[in-house]
């Protein structure tokens, strides 16, 4: 069998003793210790330089001397013995133990004295061997794979001329990559490496392995490199370099440490574990599952450089803060699905331009990625972020991240104080909640901060984009919110702003300006479209009235009558019509509710009361000053229905046009009214109840003229001469009317006498 020792222990601990000195402090501890030794031989003379050169020498070579006879002593072999499961030989030491494994077939065929070139790969074998690989090569080798530079021009300055071994070359790249890519797996039953000296035992075994086919590799590359065959180069250069990369990269994971003075790391591991990052990754994940060291080593290689499973590793070194670690990692292997892990140690390093670079092109997890620099507290790089994710996602404007995307531009936007592109960014959100919510958080932070200035300066179109949305919906309810929320709006600015342009296509040449009065119209038309079933939203407002009057709005049809110049006169006979006849109504009330008449209802009043006072209270605020259209209207309907006029109404009457009032009692046949109006209207001039017919003064000599309907009063008469039953009403008025004129003669004779005498 084939052996080589490959791991050494101490008799006080795994790897270290629980007094483990650094390499540093034992540097220190040394040259003190020789230099103790080098003063107390001078302290006693006075020496020139070149006699205490001689003396410093003396005492490091005792020193040098002392250490390799205690290596000597402490690496003697006492006994030796097998361990079956894991198909090794033990070796006790003084000092410790080491591990005898069997070799691989490359080991063996490498560290062979002499190759038979009847063996495979034997002829290349020995010529690799008789290329001498000095230090300056393996140096310059080294620093151009660290520093990704081309090694095969390193192999062109280093030979001239090597014979041709292409035969060979075939089987001994498949070995190569056998060794890492196909081992065979062992039974899983024991965990027989998982333990500290395990572990030990197969990073030792790796890192030989390793050694031995990066040396191998580096001399193939000289020998491809030198071939006189084209088609050598074509089939196997790139192959060759790409084995010598990887194996370069194990021998970096082998060696790499962990950095001193992380906190979280003596949490994890106690004093007594190495120091190497890969002894403490596979510790705590359980990847040693095979039987033997080789198969074990082989594992391990694939999962540092396989790139699948290499994030694992990478997530390892993030959790335990070796950043720098990890970028020398990711300088080695394929890192583009950890691209994130990358980033996340760039940013604790305080290099976000490096993690944002990686993570830009990261459009899948954009919001982890964003999260990720939000946990930094870094918002320009935030934004840029969100910037190209919602360029990637506009495409798709039903996605439901793209009002998320807008809300976070907002948020850092307002939080750099970047007010505009805030207000773009909440602007251009295409959900209704989350613009509300970032229009409160902008205003009030711009009121926090004093920037009222800011916050005056933006475009205040919420009234315009409103009454458009209002315009050109095709619901009630929906077009009288809108115009209800223009509304709001333009009553928050000064008056001379409080104007929109009417919104119109580009065939017209004229532009409309409404002003609150005109959008107030419009609410209440739309208002009113709302109380209406089946009313269409382009509705003009005549064909609303007639609706309103029809389902008994009487208010609501005045109203409307009112803001757009239409007459009174249908809603106000609809309703003294109602007011006739609300005794033959089954539900009374319910048509009075629809009318507002909170304010109207006195105590227990009937149905009936409340609709003449709901009709009074109409009646009276639209009928103008001194006009008595409305009453006419209002008289002649109740007359018409040979109903008796309420008191209210009779005595405004009088008092605006009771001449008028008598011609229509006389039309509809009242003439007991027009009588007894006549006879009090004559009595008023001649002073008595002057007040019931707003009379300013009665008939004197002193006062003004008065004018009186004496033409309405004779066409009575007349009519009560032909009405037999009524000859005694006809003689009183008749006399009454006899004394009014006889009164009037004298006191115009009386006026006409007093100009004369002054």
């Amino acid at each position: 069998m084939n052996s080589g020792a490959i791991y050494k222990r101490t008799n006080s601990g795994a790897g270290s003793s629980e007094n483990e000195i650094a390499p540093g402090d034992l540097k220190q501890s040394v040259c003190l210790a020789v230099e103790a030794e080098i003063q107390v031989e001078v302290s006693e003379y006075e020496l020139t330089d070149d006699e205490y050169l001689d003396v410093a020498d003396r005492c490091w070579s005792k020193f040098y001397s002392c250490c390799v006879q205690y290596l000597q002593t402490g690496t003697a072999a006492l006994g030796m013995f097998w361990l079956p499961a894991t198909n090794c030989m033990a070796v006790v030491k003084k000092t410790g133990f080491s591990l005898l494994r069997q070799m691989d077939t490359l080991e063996a065929l490498y560290l062979k004295q002499n190759n038979d070139t009847s063996e495979t790969c034997g002829y290349l074998m020995k010529a690799l061997k008789e290329l001498e690989d000095t230090p300056e090569i393996s140096t310059r080798f080294e620093a151009a794979l660290d520093s990704k530079n081309s090694i095969e021009k390193v192999a062109l300055n280093e030979i001239e001329s090597v014979s041709s071994l292409e035969e060979d070359l075939k089987n001994l790249i498949d070995m190569l990559q056998l060794a890492i890519n196909d081992c065979e797996k062992g039974d899983c039953d024991e965990n027989i490496f998982t333990s500290d000296l395990g572990v030990s035992a197969v990073i030792t075994t790796l890192q030989q392995l390793t050694d031995i086919r990066f040396d191998l590799c580096k001399k193939l590359v000289l020998l491809i490199e030198v071939s006189s065959s084209d088609e050598l180069k074509a089939r196997w250069a790139e192959t060759v370099v790409d084995l010598c990369k990887r194996f370069w990269t194990l021998k970096w994971v082998c060696q790499a440490q962990f950095s001193p003075g992380e906190g979280n790391i003596n949490m994890l591991f106690n004093s007594h574990t190495p120091a190497l990052f890969l002894h403490r990754f596979l510790i705590t994940h359980q990847l040693l599952t095979y039987s033997d060291l080789l198969s074990s080593a082989a594992a391990v290689s694939e999962a540092v450089w396989l790139e699948s499973t290499c994030k694992v590793v990478a997530e390892f070194l993030l959790n335990t803060q070796q950043y720098l670690l990890l970028q020398q990692l990711a300088h080695h292997v394929p890192h583009s699905s950890w691209n994130l892990i990358l980033a996340q140690a760039f940013l604790e390093m305080g290099e976000p331009h490096k993690a944002y670079d990686l993570a830009a092109n990261e459009t899948e997890d954009y919001f982890k990625v964003i999260q990720m620099f939000e946990r930094h507290d870094l918002p320009h790089y935030v934004i840029d972020l969100a910037k190209n994710a919602t360029e990637t996602i506009e495409v798709d404007p039903d996605s439901p991240d793209l009002a998320t995307l807008h809300s976070v531009l907002f948020l850092h936007h307002l939080k750099l104080g970047h007010w505009e592109s805030a207000y773009h960014s909440m602007e251009t959100n295409p959900e209704v909640t989350r613009r509300v919510d970032c229009l409160g958080q902008l205003i009030t932070e711009l009121v926090s901060t004093r920037n009222i200035k800011t916050l005056l300066e933006f475009p205040y179109c919420a009234a315009r984009v409103m009454y458009e949305h209002g315009l050109r919906s095709e619901n009630t309810r929906a077009q009288c919110q809108c115009y209800g929320a223009c509304l709001n709006a333009l009553q928050l600015v000064s008056s001379e702003n409080a104007w929109i342009v009417k919104p119109s296509s580009d065939r017209e040449d004229e532009i409309e300006v409404l002003e609150l009065k005109d959008i107030r119209r419009e609410y209440e038309l739309s208002k009113a479209r709302c109380l209406l079933k089946d009313c269409s939203p382009d509705s003009l407002p005549a064909e609303v009235v007639l609706r309103c009057v029809s389902e008994g709005f009487y208010k609501m049809a005045l109203q409307l009558c009112h803001l757009f110049r239409l007459g009174y006169e249908q809603p106000l006979e609809a309703l003294a019509t109602a007011c006739i006849t609300i005794a033959n109504h089954d539900k009374p009330w319910d048509w009075l509710l629809q009318n507002e008449i909170s304010d109207l209802v006195v105590g227990d009043a009937s149905a009936g009361a409340v609709a003449w006072r709901l009709l009074e209270h109409l009646l009276f605020q639209y009928e103008e000053e001194g006009l008595t259209t409305l009453h006419q209207v209002v008289a002649s309907k109740i007359m018409s229905h040979s109903a008796f006029l309420p008191h209210w109404l009779e005595a405004s009457y009088k008092k605006r046009n009771p001449g008028e009032l008598i011609r229509l009692y006389m039309r509809y046949g009242n003439l007991q009214e027009a009588i007894a109006l006549s006879e009090l209207l004559l009595k008023a001039t001649l002073g008595v109840g002057k007040e019931h017919f707003n009379l300013k003064n009665s008939l004197l000599s002193t006062a003004p003229g008065l004018w009186l309907p004496l033409n309405t009063i004779d066409c009575l008469i007349s009519e009560l001469h032909h009405q037999p039953s009524m000859s005694n009403e006809a003689k009183d008025l008749t006399k009454a009317t006899d004394k009014f004129l006889e009164t009037a003669s004298r006191i115009s004779k009386d006026k006409i006498a007093a100009v004369y005498t002054h």
